[in-house]
């Protein structure tokens, strides 16, 4: 509850300190990727890669791998085509005329990879699933990527 709290709040400031403490206690490094996750959705991006950050930092300084964190790559769900069809048609005539960039971001991004690569599926992509801290096309924020040198 207290991670949540300050994921939520953005109050980074003493963060590593409650990391280290759900660690000791047995809280899972997945499960500290899978908070970080599921709060983004409610409480924002920023307010997540806030987190990432510091747990990145905990999670190197106590030698916790990528092994122990939710996998980089994932199997996608399969697309359940007629809700897929009324979802996009709906998004086509409330938005495409005025904002195609959203009809394409919500069909290639949440709909085509992130629901489907996090554990969602129907009408409500996530919702009820666990989930893991993602970078578009399924790899985990916190697992180290080449760019991150």
């Amino acid at each position: 509850m207290t991670l949540a709290a300050l994921i939520a709040r953005n109050q980074t400031t003493q963060m590593a300190y409650y990391l280290n403490l759900a660690l000791d206690n047995g809280v899972k490094p997945s499960e500290i990727s899978e908070i970080i996750t599921h709060l983004a959705f409610y409480s924002g991006w920023e307010n997540a890669m806030s987190a990432v950050v510091v747990a990145k930092e905990v999670f190197h300084k106590r030698g916790i791998g990528p092994d122990q964190l939710p996998p980089a790559s994932v199997e996608l769900l399969p697309l359940n085509e007629a809700a897929e069809k009324q979802r996009s048609t709906s998004a086509e005539q409330n938005f495409g005329p005025v904002a195609p960039g959203v009809v394409q971001y919500t069909t290639d991004v949440l709909f085509r990879d992130l629901a489907r690569g996090a554990g969602g599926s129907g009408p409500e992509p996530g919702h009820g699933q666990r989930s893991h801290c993602l970078r578009p096309g399924g790899a985990s924020l916190l697992s180290p990527q080449p760019s991150d040198g």
